[in-house]
């Protein structure tokens, strides 16, 4: 990696101190809900690309990474009151 790039990155990196101080409970939550369901997403994905590559489907880690999924997607409205049943109304106009 060159100088340049690096020096680059040093002037416009965050530090951590600032991120934690501009952090709400709320935006707290809607992060640690975000890398969950991209967690989550990326473990059933690989799920998906074994069964691919073997032809075994491994039903049991499916069902398990999509109930991971799911909490984290059911954990994601729960700040702002949102009813996921509301997605599919969603759709429709």
């Amino acid at each position: 990696m060159s100088i340049k790039y690096m020096g680059m990155v040093q002037a416009l990196i965050k530090p951590g101190k600032d991120i934690k101080q501009s952090l709400s409970a709320d935006k707290c939550h809607l992060l640690h809900m975000g890398i969950g369901i991209n967690g989550e997403a990326n473990e059933l994905l690989e799920c998906m690309d074994n069964f691919i590559d073997s032809g075994e489907f491994d039903r049991i880690n499916a069902v398990e990474e999509l109930g991971d999924l799911e909490f984290y997607i059911q954990g994601l409205p729960s700040i702002y009151k949102l009813n996921l049943a509301n997605c599919d109304e969603s759709l429709k106009d």
